[in-house]
């Protein structure tokens, strides 16, 4: 449905004429914010080509469909959607068969344009995936949360060149929605779960983030502890960036959990009011459950019982689907139940007094990484919200989605009503460089398994946080979901060939192995590099369980890769390929960095048994403590050389207020140091899960 707000003339199909140049002009059949978008978007690409280019839609082509349509001869060029959002890809798939290169990280211009290269004739292309882009947690200091609004505004932007068509915002409690309670105020703009990041003095730090005191968006700094004040313009924060989406041809899905096992759903019909109040631009409301993975308490087995039958009936004891998992001592398994009943109860009131009026859509999400949990909460779904929109987040880590999606048995007709959520970078491993194409590309795959060959698939969304490091996944993600899946190997020669690098098979084979050591550490260094300090732990934390020789197979595969990046740099001429080699040759150094002072931290281990520590052992602590809190430091003084954009300020901030936070504190209990940097006032008003256990 429409909102009128968002259109700059409605109703008339107008045509609109701009000439940026003496050479070049573009005529469009509308005048909406995304048309007035990509004529703004291909003026500043094109100057002064010699090109006449019509933008338009045209109902009747298949759903997400597009086609470029160049008559050489006349010099025009016909850029058509089946939408404005698709007219918009054309956009943009004209401008990539020009020389220009879409990433994640910005648009790389080429040399010169070559309008003599594109394609003689109408070019269709039909989606892959209809509805694919990405979910952003708005979490952690090194996602777009802390960005400035302007930088967030071109993040939103080169989504939309990457031929994206759907953004989900997730919002845990109290981050950013404010809600207006009997009792109480629940205010947003508790960024980071409510964990305040105080700058460190460090120079490298202190000279290369823009805060001053306090890491958050810098605009609201100055009113960080005046509540109220920040709250609103946290709202207002996101309210822009919606505002860019919708320019950006983004369907915009709002997330949020209810946290409620209970029947009555009135607080959670309260929170949606408030997210829809607040955030009038979102299309979808999607209500989530809680993250589940093995942390939570055990149940008894009649406890289960009684919560699936108090919001299911008796009936539901009679499927052996959801029944299969239940059995004494199942972590959170009964609240699962629970909160699965309650989100289909409370979703209906909403969809009924909120979102049907407004012609918003409602979706039952579940966020479940626990696989024997996976069957029986898709059939719960299904057997009890029939013909509803559903989302679904099976699993921790691309590869693993591609794994254990396929035990929910979603067919054919799933794939049509269901979000799933994969992965681009999974936060458990957030300071390692990653690579999660492989997984992408297997969950693709299955997709196609399933729909069959030639049949679009529905929806997919990608999770990530950092921007630059991830940015070969973000564009493997987007051709893939746009054209389909390609062999790893040939979308890595194309994208060395793309920005020049000489070395195509070292190239292939670090990302290769790269894939496989973010593999490794999210299977076998469980947390490794998890970005919140709460959830690594008490006592000697990652570093008293961590397996040594894990750590240091870890390490070793990202020295392979390392050496390989190395041996790509000589044959590399162009700017565009000697940048991107730098820094993954810079992120990698870091990388090994990290495990080395992990490593270092691992030799707490040989004091794990003792009860009583003698001076000789505090001593030994408290050196093993710094001497891995210097290695962090390297780690992040390596980060500091190379900061394209605003996470990775946040990395480098998060890293000293997490890893090196954690061994302060250690050195602090076990030996009596006093902190270098006391833990900052306050407590955290909302903690992300603590590591898999299962």
């Amino acid at each position: 449905m429409k909102k009128p707000a968002l259109l700059l003339c409605t109703a008339l199909s107008i045509a609109l004429s701009l000439r940026a140049q003496a050479n070049i002009s573009i005529t469009a059949d509308g005048s909406s914010i995304t048309y007035a978008f990509a004529v703004k978007e291909l003026t500043g690409f094109l100057g002064s080509t010699s090109l006449h280019i019509h933008l338009s839609t045209d109902a009747s082509l298949s759903a997400g469909s597009f086609f470029i349509d160049n008559d050489p001869a006349g010099k025009q060029v016909l850029l058509t959607g089946s939408n404005e959002t698709s007219m918009l890809h054309a956009v943009y798939t004209f401008l990539e068969q020009l020389g220009f290169r879409f990433e994640i990280t910005g648009p790389i211009y080429p040399s010169r344009l070559n309008p003599e290269k594109l394609k003689q004739g109408r070019t269709l292309i039909q989606p892959f995936v209809l509805q694919r882009g990405i979910r952003q947690h708005l979490n952690f200091p090194m996602d777009i949360s802390s960005y400035p609004l302007e930088e967030a505004k071109a993040y939103i932007k080169d989504l939309a060149r990457l031929r994206f068509n759907y953004i989900t915002f997730h919002s845990y409690p109290g981050q950013w929605y404010e809600v207006h309670r009997k009792d109480t105020t629940e205010w947003a703009g508790n960024f980071f779960y409510g964990q305040q990041y105080n700058i460190p003095a460090l120079s490298f730090i202190k000279g290369k983030v823009r805060n001053n005191a306090v890491y958050c968006i810098p605009a609201i700094e100055p009113f960080y502890n005046d509540t109220p004040v920040k709250s609103k313009m946290a709202i207002h924060w996101l309210q822009e960036i919606m505002w860019e989406c919708k320019r950006a041809g983004l369907t915009i899905r709002f997330s949020f959990e209810a946290r409620s096992a209970a029947a009555d759903v009135s607080r959670t019909l309260e929170t949606a009011r408030a997210i829809l109040a607040e955030y009038p631009l979102i299309d979808e409301l999607e209500l989530m459950t809680e993250e589940t993975g093995g942390w939570e308490p055990p149940a008894t087995r009649i406890h289960t019982d009684e919560m699936l039958t108090s919001h299911f009936g008796q009936e539901a004891l009679d499927d052996r689907t959801i029944t299969a998992p239940i059995r004494d001592g199942q972590p959170g398994l009964d609240y699962l139940f629970g909160q699965i009943g309650h989100n289909i109860r409370a979703l209906k009131v909403i969809t009924d007094t909120l979102l049907r009026p407004k012609g918003i859509k409602g979706c039952l999400g579940l966020y479940v990484a626990i696989p024997e949990y996976l069957p029986a909460t898709w059939r719960l779904l299904q057997k009890y919200a029939p013909g509803q929109d559903y989302s679904i987040m099976p699993a921790h880590g691309a590869r693993k989605t591609s794994l254990q999606l396929p035990l929910t048995g979603m067919n054919k007709k799933d794939w049509n009503n269901t979000m799933i959520y994969s992965w681009i970078e999974f936060d458990g491993i957030m300071y390692l460089q990653q690579n999660a194409v492989r997984g992408i590309r297997r969950l693709l795959e299955y997709a196609q398994d399933v729909n069959g060959p030639g049949n679009p698939i529905g929806s997919i969304c990608f999770n990530h946080w950092r921007t630059a490091e991830n940015r070969v996944t973000a564009r493997y993600a987007a051709l893939a979901s746009l054209y389909g899946t390609t062999d790893e190997g040939d979308f890595y020669r194309d994208y060395a060939k793309g920005l020049g690098i000489g070395e195509t098979i070292s190239f292939t084979t670090a990302m290769k192995i790269i894939d496989d050591a973010d593999w490794f550490a999210t299977t076998s260094l469980t947390n490794v590099g998890f970005c919140f300090a709460g959830a690594w732990g008490k006592g000697f934390a990652g570093f008293g369980r961590l397996n040594k020789d894990n750590l240091k197979k870890g390490r070793e595969m990202y020295q392979q890769a390392l050496d390989l990046i190395q041996h790509c740099a000589p044959g590399t001429t162009n700017r565009a390929g000697r940048d991107f080699l730098a820094f993954m040759d810079n992120r990698l150094r870091a990388t090994i960095v990290y495990f080395r002072a992990y490593e270092k931290g691992a030799a707490l281990q040989a004091f794990n048994k003792i009860s009583g520590l003698s001076p000789g052992d505090k001593k030994q602590i408290t050196a093993i403590c710094d001497e891995a809190s210097l290695l962090f430091r390297q780690y992040i003084q390596l980060q500091s050389m190379l900061l394209p954009d605003r996470g990775c300020e946040g990395v480098m901030v998060s890293a000293y207020c997490t890893p090196i936070a954690i061994l302060q504190r250690i050195r602090y209990e076990y030996a009596g140091i006093p902190y270098n940097d006391p833990p900052a006032a306050g407590k955290p008003v909302d903690a992300p899960p603590p590591p898999i256990t299962f």
